[in-house]
This record gives C-alpha cells, sequence and structure tokens, in this order.
C-alpha cells in the first residue's frame, strides 16, 4: 500500500505551530547538552529525523519500545531513550512544517492550558529557589515531558495507532520482565528489577500499571498471537513484580488483577482466554514464587503502613522504611512555605541541609539528596499551594478524560474493541493518578506522560466517533476529526472491528 502524503491548505495552527516546536526543540536540546557530548547529539538528533520525518508513527513505537528498559539502554551521560526521544521529536516537528499539516491537534488538546501553566510555574521557581540549578535541570525534565505528551497526543490520531503504541509497550515490557526473572534466578539477585526501567520500585511500578493492557490483548478481537502475548506478560509480569518484592506494588498486583478479572467477566469478551491465563499463572506462582521471603515482606507492609500513618518517621517506621519520615519533612517544608514552596526539586538540599535537624524521627545522619518518595508531597514542598492547585488540575484532567471517553463509548460502541481500549486506559492512570503519587515523584517519569497523553488521546477519538453516530456528548472542545495527510484509510479500531 502506498501512503500518500498530500499538500494541506495552512490553518490558523499553521503559524504558530512552528514557534511551539522550535521551543520545546530548544528546551530538550539544552537538557542534554551539558550531559551528551555535542556530536553525539547532533547525529541522534539528526538520524532521528531522518528515520520518522517521512512516518512519525515509525518513530513514536520506537521511543514507546524504549521506555520499559530506559535504565538499561544508557551510555555515558545519558540514556538512549531520551536522544531517540529527541530525534523522534524533531523528526515530527520537521514532518508537519515541511507538509504544512495542521496543529489543531495540539493547540486545542485540554491538555496544553494546564500543563502550560504547571511548566510555568517550575520555571518560575528559580526566582526563589536556593538552589537554583536544580530547579534549572528539573524545568528542562518537564519541558521534555510535556513535549512527549504533545507527540503523543498529535500522532496517535486513531484507534489502531493507540492500539500499536500499546502492542509495542507490553512487548518491550515483556522484555523487561523476562530480565527482571534473569536477575533474580540467574544473577542471583536479592531484590529484582534493578537498573530496567528504573530502580526496583520504578520496574514494578511499570510492570502494574501496563497490565490493564495486557488483558486488553487478552479480551479484544486480535489474532492468537497478541493474545499469547498479552498472557504472557501476565504471567511473567506478576512474577517479576513479586520477585522485585516491592511492598506497594505487591498491595496493587492482586487490586489490579481482580478488577480486570471484574471487567472482563462483567463484559463477557475474553472469557476462555482468561481461563487459560488464570490456569497459567497459578502453575507458575506455585513453581517459581518464593514464597517464604514472600512472607516475610508481605509480613512488614502492615506495621510499616502503622508506623508511617500513626508515628512518621518513629522507630517503628525506620525499622521497616525512612518513606514515612520523607513524607513527613515534606509536610513540614510546605507549613513553613505554603504558597510559592521553596522552588523545584529543592526538597532534597532542604531536607539534607536543615529540615533533618528539625523533624523529629530521624535515627542517622543523611548526607544526601533525598527524594521526597511522593509527587504530591514533593510538589506541596517544592511549589506550594499554588504548584499543588496546578498538579491537581492535570491529574483531574486525566480522570476526567478518560471517564467521559468510558462514558461515551459505553453508549454507542459497549461491545467494541475500542471501549475495551478506553477500560485499559482509564484503569492504567487511575494506577498513575491516585495510587502512584504518594509513592513515588511520578511528575518526572516517562510513564505517567504518556499515559496522561493517551486518556486524552481516547477521549478526543470516542468524540469523534460519538460526532459520526450522531451522539455527540458534551466535554472539551477537541480538534477536527479531519486525518492526517499520512493517516491509512480504515485505520480505526471503531471501523474494522466495532
Amino acid at each position: 500500500m502506498v501512503v500518500r502524503f498530500p499538500r494541506l491548505e495552512p490553518d490558523p495552527g499553521v503559524a504558530r505551530g512552528p514557534v511551539l516546536f522550535s521551543l520545546l526543540l530548544l528546551g530538550c536540546l539544552l537538557a542534554v547538552a551539558a550531559a551528551v557530548p555535542a556530536a553525539a547529539l547532533l547525529l541522534g538528533v539528526l538520524l532521528g529525523a531522518v528515520v520518522v520525518v517521512r512516518q512519525p508513527l515509525i518513530g513514536v513505537l520506537f521511543f514507546a519500545a524504549t521506555v520499559p528498559l530506559a535504565n538499561l539502554l544508557v551510555f555515558q551521560g545519558g540514556t538512549f531513550t531520551r536522544l531517540i526521544g529527541m530525534g523522534v521529536f524533531a523528526g515530527w516537528g520537521i514532518h508537519k512544517i515541511l507538509y504544512r499539516e495542521s496543529w489543531n491537534r495540539v493547540f486545542r488538546s485540554p491538555l496544553v492550558l494546564p500543563a502550560t501553566l504547571f511548566v510555568a510555574w517550575v520555571a518560575l521557581s528559580m526566582l526563589w529557589a536556593s538552589y537554583p540549578t536544580l530547579t534549572y535541570s528539573g524545568t528542562i525534565t518537564i519541558v521534555q515531558l510535556f513535549a512527549l505528551a504533545l507527540l503523543l497526543i498529535d500522532t496517535l490520531d486513531s484507534w489502531k495507532r493507540t492500539e500499536w503504541c500499546i502492542r509495542v509497550l507490553i512487548a518491550a515490557a515483556l522484555a523487561t520482565s523476562i530480565l527482571v526473572l534473569w536477575q533474580y534466578f540467574v544473577g542471583g539477585a536479592h531484590r529484582a528489577g534493578d537498573n530496567l526501567a528504573g530502580g526496583q520500585n520504578e520496574t514494578a511500578m511499570l510492570l502494574v500499571t501496563l497490565l490493564p493492557f495486557a488483558f486488553y490483548m487478552i479480551r479484544s478481537e486480535q489474532s492468537h498471537f497478541w493474545k499469547l502475548l498479552g498472557i504472557s506478560y501476565f504471567l511473567i509480569a506478576s512474577l517479576a513484580v513479586l520477585l522485585s518484592f516491592s511492598r506497594m506494588n505487591m498491595l496493587l498486583l492482586p487490586i489490579v488483577i481482580l478488577s480486570q478479572f471484574w471487567l472482563t467477566l462483567r463484559h463477557g469478551r475474553g472469557r476462555p482466554w482468561l481461563a487459560i491465563a488464570t490456569a497459567g499463572v497459578v502453575v507458575v506462582a506455585l513453581l517459581y514464587a518464593p514464597w517464604q521471603q514472600l512472607e516475610r515482606r508481605a509480613e512488614s507492609i502492615l506495621p510499616y503502613l502503622r508506623a508511617s500513618v500513626e508515628n512518621p518517621g518513629g522507630r517503628g517506621a525506620a525499622e521497616s522504611s525512612a518513606r514515612g519520615y520523607h513524607l513527613r519533612v515534606g509536610f513540614a517544608i510546605f507549613a513553613d512555605h505554603p504558597v510559592l514552596g521553596v522552588g523545584y526539586r529543592n526538597y532534597g538540599e532542604y531536607f539534607r541541609r536543615l529540615y533533618q535537624f528539625e523533624v523529629e524521627g530521624n535515627e542517622q545522619l543523611l548526607d544526601t539528596i533525598r527524594s521526597p518518595h511522593s509527587s504530591t508531597v514533593g510538589i506541596m514542598a517544592d511549589l506550594g499551594l499554588v504548584g499543588l492547585g496546578l498538579w491537581v488540575w492535570l491529574l483531574g484532567l486525566g480522570i476526567y478524560a478518560s471517564f467521559r471517553a468510558w462514558r461515551t463509548l459505553r453508549r454507542i460502541a459497549h461491545r467494541s474493541d475500542s471501549f475495551l481500549l478506553v477500560q485499559a486506559v482509564t484503569s492504567a492512570y487511575l494506577l498513575q493518578a491516585i495510587a502512584y503519587p504518594w509513592y513515588t515523584p511520578n511528575q518526572d517519569q516517562k510513564l505517567f506522560w504518556m499515559i496522561l497523553a493517551l486518556t486524552i488521546v481516547i477521549y478526543r477519538l470516542s468524540e469523534e466517533l460519538a460526532a459520526r453516530s450522531g451522539a455527540r456528548s458534551a466535554g472539551f472542545a477537541v480538534a477536527s476529526a479531519r486525518p492526517a495527510p499520512y493517516a491509512v484509510p480504515g485505520d480505526s479500531l471503531a471501523s474494522v472491528r466495532s
């Protein structure tokens, strides 16, 4: 099939698009200029641009494949995931400028306003930050992640493209899960999962977040290959999460699995395959799960939670984890700087230099920059009430968009694969928006911004489908349903499998 690239008439977005693209690309370049040799940086960007300038979707899928292995694909001074992202973003922008494509999906996205204000507030906090270099590096990271979200929102212009992005993520995460098992059974790691998607906790968090997508592949009308890939991910990733011994993810794993079982049984699609997956996971758990170590780890969960809630930073919490004390320090910093905060990413220095001596409960001197172990508490301390309000706006935006898409498709296409995809994205986003903000600073993580972008994508696609069916629901204003010039006819789950 030959994909043609027709020339479009310019629209109002075309004039503003290159300006936005240039500013975001400049921010991305500054982010790694200090860490990556200039020659390598330029070469990576040029190669990426050449590969994806004709077809940005290829670059997006290539980038998605590296996210679950981000900490494995490293070189001196940076990660290949970041370098690939730079090239993909450059190729996407060049493609849109050369072919004079509409920027409507970017400028009319409901994500643009709250994300822009959040990025602006992060940057402005350099004015009052005691350690502005930390704030500067954090600002550049947020700019990059914002650019990633815009890239996904624009490129994933159909249900089929969105499905392919999810397939690639699951395939790459399956490889990550296999490496976790290798670390534990062959490498002899006490806790497996380090230096893959991040540390053990971050790797387990990614594997749990993507589980709803594996269930989508099991339930949807796909070939046996993709169903078996989804089942394989369910089996291996579940065991990998247990072998990471990450307590939060050990708690969330059965909740996510049970919720997906409930959705499957309630909807009716995929029940036979679910039975196969259930039998497989039982066998894998009985044969390979280290039950004695898991039991000891599980026994520490309730004492840790109780100590963290009733006496944060006390002896009980310190014996199981210092997380409660770090949260308590974040609240103390927020109490002293409630409106503006201390500046983005300044929590760690304030902890090390001042607050560990003022907040009771610390049993040892910590001389390294610390993490707040929570995006919500960290933003409260770093950006004050203003930053917290913008962060809650972002979180609420994704929740609203995903549930609006759920409600719309439940009325007009509840038996379609598109509805199953909306359920999967919503389930994954709820983990990132409700559970994990109290567990990790996920505002700095690619996975959060990718899932947030997917909520906007499914909202827009559901609105377009509702408009075509004459059942449009009230909600955000969305961009025109006119397909991108590189779209392939019939490239939609709604048209193929509804």
